[in-house]
C-alpha cells in the first residue's frame, strides 16, 4: 500500500481544475445513493404498513430509483406523520449517516485517481465543490476555530418549498456531513502521511454537526456546525484505514481481519493498555456493558464474533466488507465519545483481561 508514482498534489485554488469534469460520474451517483437509501427506508417501513405502495417504483427494477424533489418531500413528510417526530429525525440521520460514510469511501478512492490534497483546507473545498455538483445544494465549508467547521447548504433540497418548519428533514444532512468529514479526515490524513509531502500536525475526529437555527437565513439556506478534535483513538484509525484500504483493492480477507483488530485496538486504546497487548476481547466487552452504560455490547459482541469466524473456523470468509466496515466504523466512533471516569476503567480493568505472554 505504498506510493509507487509521483505525488502529485493541489491546493485549496487549484481544486476546480483537478475535479473538472472528470467528477460528473462521481457526483450523480451521490444523488443515486441518496434516492436508494431513501427508497430502501421507505419500503422496508411501508411494506409493514398499509399507508403506502411503492410497487410501482419497484417494477422499475433499477438498482438506483432516481426521485424528484417533490416526490422525496411528500414521501418523507408521510413517513413524518405516519411516526413519532422524533424518531423520524433520528432515521433520517442515521440515512445521512450511511450515505455519508459511503460517500467518504468513494471520495477519496476518486481522488487517489488523481492528486492528493495538500492541507485540509483544499481537502473540504474539493468535497464541498464535488458534492455541490450533485444538485441537492451548493455547499461551502470554512474553518471558524480551532475546533469549529461551518457547513451551509445553499438551496438545500429537503426545505426548498417549505413555507413553515424549514428544518423538518435536515438531521440527514446533520448525519452525511458528520460522516462524510470524519471518513475524509481519517483517510486523508493516513495517505498524505505515506507520501514525502508534509502531514498535518494534527489527525482530527468529527465530534458532533448541529443545525444552527439561531436565525431564519434567506435563499433556502441551512447552516451546520461542526465540532471537531484531535483524534481520541488515532492507532485505532490507523488500522481502520488500513481496513479501507483493502476494502478498496477488494482484499476480503485481508480486510475482515484488519477490522476485527480495529475493534481489539480501540478497546486497548480506549482503557489504557498498549495495543499490542494480548486482550482477552469477549471479557472486555462483557465487562465494558457492565460498568459503561453508552456501550452496546450486543452490537460489539455480534460483530466481533462474526469477524472472528474466519479466524477459527476453516472455509468461513467475509463476503460483505463494505458492511463490516460501516458497522465497525460506527462502533468505533460512538466508542471515542464516550467518556470514562477512572473509576470506570479501574472497575473494568480489576478483571484479568490481558493474557499473559
Amino acid at each position: 500500500m505504498s506510493e509507487r508514482k509521483r505525488i502529485e498534489y493541489f491546493t485549496k485554488d487549484e481544486v476546480s481544475e483537478v475535479l473538472g469534469l472528470s467528477g460528473a460520474e462521481l457526483s450523480s451517483k451521490v444523488g443515486a445513493d441518496l434516492s436508494q437509501h431513501i427508497f430502501q427506508m421507505l419500503e422496508d417501513y411501508f411494506s409493514r404498513t398499509s399507508f403506502f405502495n411503492l410497487e410501482a417504483l419497484k417494477k422499475a427494477n433499477m438498482p438506483h430509483v432516481s426521485l424528484r424533489v417533490k416526490t422525496v418531500h411528500l414521501m418523507l413528510d408521510g413517513f413524518r406523520h405516519e411516526i413519532s417526530p422524533e424518531t423520524h429525525l433520528k432515521i433520517l440521520r442515521s440515512i445521512g449517516q450511511e450515505t455519508g460514510f459511503s460517500f467518504s469511501l468513494d471520495f477519496i478512492s476518486f481522488l487517489k485517481s488523481r492528486k492528493i490534497p495538500l492541507n485540509y483546507d483544499a481537502l473540504l473545498e474539493a468535497w464541498v465543490q464535488f458534492d455541490s455538483s450533485a444538485d441537492w445544494g451548493k455547499l461551502n465549508a470554512t474553518f471558524e476555530s480551532d475546533n469549529l467547521i461551518k457547513v451551509e447548504v445553499k438551496r438545500n433540497f429537503l426545505r426548498l418549498g417549505y413555507e413553515t418548519d424549514f428544518h423538518r428533514h435536515c438531521t440527514f444532512f446533520e448525519g452525511y456531513i458528520e460522516n462524510v468529514i470524519d471518513g475524509i479526515f481519517l483517510q486523508w490524513t493516513r495517505w498524505i502521511e505515506k507520501t514525502p509531502l508534509r502531514p498535518p500536525p494534527l489527525s482530527y475526529e468529527v465530534i458532533s454537526v448541529n443545525e444552527d437555527k439561531t436565525e431564519e437565513r434567506l435563499n433556502d439556506t441551512c447552516v451546520f456546525l461542526v465540532n471537531f478534535a484531535k483524534e481520541s483513538l488515532p492507532s485505532t484509525r490507523s488500522v481502520l484505514a488500513n481496513a479501507i484500504e483493502f476494502y478498496h483493492e477488494r482484499m476480503d480477507e485481508r480486510c475482515g481481519s484488519e477490522a476485527r483488530k480495529v475493534l481489539e485496538y480501540a478497546l486497548k486504546e480506549k482503557l489504557g493498555h498498549p495495543v499490542d497487548a494480548n486482550l482477552k476481547t469477549q471479557l472486555c466487552i462483557d465487562e465494558c456493558s457492565k460498568y459503561v452504560p453508552e456501550f452496546d455490547g450486543k452490537a460489539w459482541t455480534e460483530t466481533y464474533g462474526v469477524l472472528s469466524k474466519p479466524e477459527h473456523i476453516s472455509g468461513i470468509r467475509i463476503t460483505d466488507t463494505y458492511s463490516v466496515l460501516r458497522e465497525v466504523t460506527g462502533l468505533v466512533r460512538r466508542l471515542s465519545r464516550v467518556s470514562l471516569t477512572p473509576d470506570q476503567i479501574a472497575s473494568i480493568n480489576k478483571h484479568d483481561l490481558i493474557r499473559k505472554p
